[in-house]
């Protein structure tokens, strides 16, 4: 049986072979010349030349721009703030994340941060992530610190109700924002409960202690503050991770922890750092609109003693309304204290604790002006703060 060439699929194929790098286009289109439509071939010899067709498509559609997922997402932010003491400033910001996935379980991920007060480009984090099955993800590379909530999930500015982190949470604050090293994370349903987990290993810890006297006071210390994991200056590594369960889809209560031996900036051995820490958020939609409350507190020793611990915590209570869809529900006001407690001898005066009070209003789903207004008790003294920031995610 013989039968002319059907010539349906070299228009496909023409239009692939535009998409495609022009080398990788040449030569495919050498190997593959258009048929003489005159000439007649037996159905054998149709299928096979409709399979070499088709076999060619596929690595054209292989190389064609755009055939991979990559995405540029992230968020930007423009602040203005007016401290008690210091000169008003005004704060830009932009956080560009770029996400591959050269493979279904394969995903590449990291972020830039620029802001005007440092006036430097930083790779806040940058990872591989596989994932192995349904229960299980490995990463490795610079990640977020997986320690408590806020770091990994609400620090970006337009998902963080305030325009501040927790004094605890803060890039000088008792935990590291991010670990270089590698990482396995997963959740498991039983039943309706949700269990989550996270362990690590990375670099251990670099820090620097803030001068002795504890502002002025002799014999104190402040707090480890200024963690760097970018490389390692010792042979030991930190270990850590976080477990933690949702009850109900809305609820999430977790407890971390984290064991190094951090050496400051000039390789000196400081001790062992033991950091323990929960968390417990809520977010729900209620009658009178949709709930944020979040909680998190956090303790670190060096050398396990009272004199050489820090603790500090948040309590955070977000509300925005629905009435019907009337424009209140554009707003979300907030409610923060957050605090740092020193070690044992250190006089309650030199610990700062903060009350954060803020108004939003939502521009669009993921555009967000916050006003807040903050007192912080420092040192036996109290200073307000205005804040005004204007945050979207893209």
């Amino acid at each position: 049986m013989i039968m002319r060439l059907h010539a349906a699929r070299i228009p496909i194929l023409a239009a692939v072979l535009l998409a495609a790098p022009p080398l990788v286009a040449q030569e495919l289109a050498d190997e593959l010349q258009e048929p003489d439509m005159d000439q007649f071939v037996t159905v054998d010899e149709f299928d096979e030349t409709m399979d070499e067709i088709d076999q060619k498509i596929g690595q054209l559609e292989a190389v064609r721009p755009g055939s991979r997922d990559f995405m540029v997402t992230g968020y930007a932010t423009a602040t203005y703030a007016d401290l008690d003491g210091s000169a008003s400033d005004f704060i830009a910001g932009f956080n560009p994340i770029f996400l591959f996935r050269p493979a279904e379980d394969l995903l590449f991920e990291g972020e830039f941060e620029f802001n005007t007060s440092e006036g430097e480009l930083n790779v806040e984090y940058a990872q591989a992530l596989w994932s192995a099955n349904q229960w299980m993800t490995v990463g490795a590379g610079k990640f977020l610190s997986p320690l408590g909530q806020f770091t990994e999930r609400y620090h970006p500015a337009w998902i963080n109700p305030l325009p501040d982190a927790p004094l605890f949470a803060a890039h000088d604050g008792l935990v590291p924002t991010t670990l270089t090293g590698a990482q396995i994370r997963g959740g498991i349903r039983s039943g309706s409960t949700i269990w989550k987990y996270t362990v690590f290993v990375a670099n251990d810890t670099q820090l620097s202690e803030a001068d002795e006297g504890g502002g002025g006071t002799e014999g104190a210390e402040g707090p480890p503050v200024g963690y760097g994991t970018v490389s390692d200056l010792s042979q030991s590594k930190a270990f850590g991770g976080r477990v933690a369960v949702l009850p109900l889809p809305w609820l999430e209560v977790g407890f971390s922890a984290m064991s190094s031996s951090p050496n400051d900036t000039s390789g000196a051995a400081l001790g062992d750092l033991t950091l323990y820490g929960a968390d417990v958020s809520a977010h729900r939609e209620t009658a009178v609109g949709f709930v944020r409350a979040d909680a998190e507190f956090v303790t670190l020793s060096l050398d396990d003693t009272d004199t050489e611990r820090w603790n500090g915590g948040y309590l955070q209570c977000a509300l925005r309304p629905n009435f019907g869809g009337t424009q209140l529900s554009d707003f979300q006001g907030v409610v923060r204290y957050d605090w740092i407690a020193f070690p044992t001898g250190v006089p309650s005066d030199l610990e700062p604790s903060r009350w954060s009070f803020g108004v939003n209003y939502w521009i669009a789903e993921s555009t967000v002006c916050k006003l807040a207004v903050e007192r912080l008790d420092f040192e036996g003294e109290q200073s307000n703060s205005i804040l005004l920031q204007l945050a979207t995610g893209f």
